[in-house]
């Protein structure tokens, strides 16, 4: 038998899109309603990274002194 690596005809296309909305629906649901249910394990995990990776933007106390002098001589 010879079946082709993809599927010719429309309604097999439908369902399968049909098929991957439904999964990603479900997987979103169940990933928002896991932080609804559970919010201290929320905050936790929100809190548990490095500083510097959550403020990347933010610049070291030595680093703002540093800039302040230089700011200060020019």
């Amino acid at each position: 038998m010879n079946f082709p690596a993809l599927p010719r005809d429309s309604k097999t296309w439908k369902v399968a899109a049909v098929v991957a909305m439904g999964l990603f629906v479900v997987v979103s649901v169940v990933a928002l309603a896991e932080r609804w249910l559970h919010p201290e394990r929320a905050q936790h995990e929100r809190r548990s990274g490095h500083p510097e990776r959550l403020h990347r933007g933010a610049k070291p106390s030595e680093v703002e002194r540093q800039f302040e002098e230089f700011r200060q001589k020019h």
